[in-house]
């Protein structure tokens, strides 16, 4: 059985959120980049962001590819810009200008345009690249970037520095995730044997947009998937089972919130409450014990160990830790990544049990000086 996700167009609620990010942040985070700049010895940055990715230029702009569908690119120099150069239709142009921090360069060739603008900022200075190694078909930057030019991939250490929270992001973050558990709740209260999935996903995307969420992704099936993130199922999903796994993400100021729960339908409440006690015995165990500097393997071999102590068949098709910010799957992901104070996390354990159902238990947090506290 697939997960169903609603296939609702966008309502264009994307706002500026001045109280969250404000004009004196915004300035911080460019600086913030121009240190990063300084220390590769780069005269200019160079940052591409589609909907897959929105983050990189989401960070210094305000400007949501995710919500809007777009490709976009920003320049960044020493002491000029943020310069952003986009593929938004020209009578977007006014209102777009409303809830971006900078202005809107509007021109066809939006590659070519900004890679000029970088050339003009850098002269013959190097040019530090973000996204450019994973640039979609018809976007190929050969004949863009000139070879003869000196120029370095820093995507990695650009998701680092971003992943790193402020004050904006970890409020935007708060709210996104208060709605999705209001998402969970709504999914509580309603969800029953017979109900189509697609209609109960759209009673509370509706809800969740009135409460001023941007965007929702909310995925509902009988068992669990192998993804979380499928496409849209061939038809409308009927609740047949006796649990339902919901997972509910929400966008509040460009940034994510999630929260994923299994709700009992029809298994035995006692049996039902012991199960997923465990999940949340792990979860206390590792926001308990995750500080920084540890790495991704670091816990997710702390989760495998809990799991074989409670004796709770954990899968691990799902990752159990990954960065979570503009989007998912966001700096930290490797095994390798190490994780810093003030980043934020997905928690995700699932667990196929015995007695035929499955248990979810999504949580967003974040990671602090002396430990982790769910969002």
């Amino acid at each position: 059985m697939s997960f169903s996700k609603v296939p609702i167009l966008r309502h264009g609620l994307v706002t500026r959120h001045e109280a969250i990010f404000p004009d004196e942040l915004m300035t911080e985070r460019i600086k913030k980049v121009r240190t990063f700049m300084e220390e590769k010895g780069f005269d200019c940055l160079l940052i591409y962001s589609d909907p897959r990715s929105n983050g990189p230029v989401c960070f210094l702009t305000h400007y949501p590819c995710f919500g809007l569908g777009r490709r976009a690119v920003v320049v960044l120099g020493k002491r000029e810009g943020p310069y952003l150069f986009t593929t938004e239709p020209s009578r977007n142009l006014p209102r777009v200008r409303l809830f971006t921090t900078c202005d809107l360069e509007k021109t066809r060739q939006f590659l070519t345009a900004s890679w000029d603008r970088a050339l003009s900022l850098a002269g013959a200075g190097k040019i530090g690249l973000v996204g450019f190694e994973e640039l979609p078909f018809g976007l190929e930057k050969e004949g863009v970037i000139p070879k003869d030019h000196e120029t370095e991939d820093v995507s990695y250490d650009y998701l680092r520095l971003m992943a790193i929270k402020d004050a904006g992001a970890k409020r935007a973050m708060r709210e996104a995730t208060s709605l999705a558990y209001k998402g969970i709740n709504l999914l509580t209260e309603r969800a029953k044997k017979g109900m189509d999935l697609w209609q109960l996903a759209s009673e509370v995307d509706y809800t969740l947009r009135l409460a001023g969420c941007e965007d929702t992704n909310i995925l509902l099936g009988g068992r669990r998937a192998k993804t979380l993130r499928p496409g849209y199922p061939a038809r409308p999903d009927i609740l047949t089972g006796d649990f339902l796994v919901a997972y509910v993400a929400c966008i509040y100021a460009r940034y994510l919130g999630v929260a994923g729960r299994t709700i009992n339908i029809g298994i035995k409440e006692k049996l039902f409450r012991e199960k997923m006690a465990l999940l949340e015995q792990i979860e206390e165990e590792i926001l308990r014990t995750l500080r920084p500097q540890m790495t991704v393997g670091e816990i997710n071999t702390l989760i495998e160990d809990w799991g074989k102590r409670l004796q709770v068949p954990l899968a691990r098709d799902i990752p159990f830790v990954s960065g979570l910010g503009f989007d998912l799957g966001e700096y930290p992901k490797e095994e390798s990544d190490t994780i810093e104070a003030n980043m934020t996390l997905e928690l995700c354990l699932t667990a196929d049990f015995a007695e035929g159902f499955t248990g979810m238990r999504v949580t967003s947090i974040i990671v602090e000086r002396d430990g982790s506290l769910p969002l």
